[in-house]
C-alpha cells in the first residue's frame, strides 16, 4: 500500500521520545516488532515523526484464529505480497511471528476514525449541527463498535488498500455511524439515547455512559453480527457471558454467537494508579482486544496499542465536514487517520471501559484461561473472570451520579 512517507505522531509538550525499539506495538492484539522511532520536532518540541522508507503493499500478519472466510478471501486480495509470507514455515507450536513496521502502519490505517463533524443536520430537539467540544466520548464509541463489525464481517487481518475495490461489508459497516438522524450509530442516536440515561444532547459522556448508550442502540436497531455484553462490576461472570452468546433468533440453540465484551472500570480516583501499568498494557496482548475507550480528564480518547509505557491513540478532537454516505460512492478518506497519537499510562484518565470480542466458545475459553493466570499472578489486575454468578454478588462500592466517575467498580 503506498501511504505517505510519514504517520505523525504527538507528544506531550516536552517532546521527549520515550519509544524504545526493542519494544513491541501491541496493536488490538496483533505484534509488531520493535521500531526505532525517529523525533522531528516543531518549534515547540511538540511533533514526532515516525519515519519510513520502501514501503509497498504489506501482508497483515496472521493474529486471529477465527478470521472469517471473507477474511481470507479479502486478505489475499490486499497484498501481492501475502502469498509470499505465509510461503514461510513454522512449527506448530512456535509463536506467531511478529508483523513489520509496514504491516503496523497498515493495520493503523484502516483502523476507522470517528471525529468531531460539522454542518450535518440538527440533532432532533435541539439546534446542534456540530458536536464539536461535546462529542468525544460519543465518537471513541462509535471507533469502537465501528472495529467489531469490521472484525466480524472481514476478519481481524483484513486491511484496507487503495489497489482493491472497497468490500460491501466495509461501506455497510461505515454508514452505521453516518452522520444523518437514521443511521442506527450515528451521533443524533448517541446523543439521544443519552438522554434515556441522564445526560442531555451536548453534554459529554463518561466510559460507562456511552458503551451502555451503544449497547441499547445495538438492541433496538437488532444490529446481528454480535452481539453485547457489559461486565459492569469489574467482574466477567462466565456463565452471563454464555448466556449473551446465544443466538437472538434461537436463544436456546446451543450455538455460540460473537460478543463483544465491555468492561467499564476505574483504577485509581483523581489520578491512574501506578500499580495497573502493566496490567492496562496487558489488555493489548490479547487475541481478542479491541482497545480501550478512555482518554485524558474530560477529553475522550480510543487507545488501539500499547508500547512499553505508552499509549497510542486515535484522537476524535478534530472538526472535519460531515459527509454525505447517501450517495453510491462517497469520499471515505477522512475516516482513515495519517496521525497516531500517544500518552503515557501513567497520565490517562482512571475511567476507562476495555473492550475485547469473543468470537467462539474456544476464544471464551481462551480469554478465561488467560485472565485466570494473569490474576493468579498479580493482585492488581484490571478485571477478573468468574465461572459463575454468585447467588449475593457484594456491592464493592457506591459512587454519587457524577459526571466524572459514571458507574464504575473502584480497583
Amino acid at each position: 500500500m503506498a501511504m505517505e512517507a510519514f504517520i505523525d505522531i504527538c507528544t506531550g509538550s516536552d517532546g521527549a521520545v520515550h519509544f524504545q525499539a526493542e519494544d513491541s506495538i501491541w496493536l488490538l492484539g496483533c505484534e509488531y516488532g520493535g521500531v526505532a522511532w525517529k523525533a522531528k520536532a516543531d518549534d515547540t518540541g511538540a511533533e514526532l515523526l515516525l519515519m519510513r522508507s520502501n514501503l509497498s503493499d504489506a501482508a497483515p500478519p496472521s493474529s486471529h484464529p477465527n478470521a472469517s472466510s471473507s477474511s481470507a478471501s479479502s486478505s489475499s486480495s490486499t497484498s501481492s505480497s501475502s502469498s509470499s509470507a505465509s510461503s514461510s514455515v513454522s512449527k506448530p507450536n512456535d509463536p506467531p511471528p511478529k508483523g513489520s513496521y509496514t504491516d503496523f502502519l497498515c493495520d493503523l490505517y484502516t483502523r476507522i476514525w470517528c471525529t468531531y463533524r460539522r454542518d450535518f443536520s440538527p440533532i432532533p430537539g435541539s439546534q446542534y449541527t456540530s458536536d464539536a467540544g461535546w462529542g468525544c466520548m460519543h465518537r471513541s464509541a462509535q471507533m469502537l463498535i465501528t472495529q467489531a463489525f469490521l472484525c466480524c464481517k472481514l476478519g481481524r487481518d483484513w486491511r484496507l488498500t487503495k489497489s482493491s475495490a472497497l468490500p460491501r461489508e466495509y461501506v455497510e459497516t461505515l454508514r452505521l455511524v453516518s452522520d444523518h438522524p437514521d443511521a442506527p450509530f450515528s451521533i443524533h442516536k448517541i446523543a439521544l439515547q443519552g438522554k434515556c440515561l441522564g445526560k442531555e444532547v451536548g453534554q459529554w459522556f463518561g466510559p460507562s455512559t456511552a458503551i451502555n448508550a451503544v449497547q441499547q442502540l445495538h438492541a433496538i436497531h437488532q444490529r446481528t453480527a454480535f452481539n453485547m455484553f457489559i461486565a459492569d462490576d469489574g467482574v466477567v461472570y462466565l456463565d452471563q457471558l454464555r448466556r449473551a452468546a446465544r443466538s437472538p433468533q434461537d436463544p436456546d440453540a446451543d450455538t455460540f454467537s460473537p460478543v463483544l465484551l465491555m468492561i467499564p472500570v476505574r483504577v485509581g480516583l483523581d489520578r491512574l494508579n501506578p500499580l495497573y501499568l502493566s496490567a492496562i498494557r496487558e489488555c493489548f496482548h490479547y487475541r481478542q482486544s479491541l482497545g480501550i475507550i478512555g482518554g485524558r480528564p474530560r477529553a475522550s480518547l480510543y487507545f488501539v496499542a500499547s508500547q512499553g509505557n505508552t499509549l497510542l491513540y486515535l484522537d476524535p478532537h478534530v472538526v472535519q465536514p460531515a459527509v454525505n454516505m447517501g450517495k453510491k460512492r462517497f469520499d471515505h478518506s477522512s475516516y482513515h487517520c495519517k496521525a497516531l497519537k500517544r500518552i503515557n499510562i501513567v497520565d490517562a484518565d482512571p475511567s476507562m471501559a476495555i473492550a475485547f470480542l469473543i468470537h467462539t466458545q474456544q476464544d471464551l475459553d481462551e480469554f478465561a484461561a488467560r485472565t485466570f493466570e494473569i490474576c493468579g499472578q498479580s493482585d492488581s489486575y484490571v478485571f477478573s473472570v468468574c465461572k459463575e454468578t454468585p447467588d449475593h454478588k457484594s456491592v464493592l462500592c457506591d459512587f454519587e451520579d457524577d459526571a466524572d466517575l459514571d458507574d464504575f467498580v473502584a480497583l
